[in-house]
């Protein structure tokens, strides 16, 4: 199944599933954890798979209430569904945590209607960090 599921990609099958736990990270980290655990023990080729996923990671979310308003510009994205907010300065989402990690001024992130309380900033980060 795991050799199925890397190479149909994220668009088929288990791989939709995938791509969903993918857009909630870091929000939803239980089930998506739990579906990486799987995926590594379907063997070598598949652990070094999730373990490239998981170093260069498409998406990371959190709530809007923690991100203030002054750093974020908003307009109104091309989809018409969502808003898209841009960072005018580098965030630290876990500044008493980690200095690290950190989301890049320019960062494009959305915040969807049907679920307004969430903002996924899209930037490749390695989620080990």
């Amino acid at each position: 199944m795991a050799n199925d599921f890397w190479r149909q990609g994220l668009d088929v099958g288990l791989g939709t599933s995938f791509a969903s736990l993918v857009s909630s990270f870091p929000m939803d980290l239980r089930p998506f954890s739990c579906l990486c655990r799987s995926l590594s023990l379907a063997g070598s080729s598949s652990a070094t798979r999730v373990l490239r996923f998981l170093e260069s990671m498409p998406v990371f979310v959190e709530h809007v209430g923690e991100v203030s308003q002054a750093v974020v510009i908003k307009t109104p994205a091309a989809d018409g569904v969502s808003e898209r907010w841009q960072l005018r300065t580098t965030r630290h989402p876990c500044p008493e945590a980690d200095q690290s990690f950190a989301v890049p001024l320019g960062t494009v992130g959305l915040v969807d209607r049907r679920s307004p309380h969430l903002v996924r900033w899209q930037f490749t980060f390695n989620s080990f960090r």
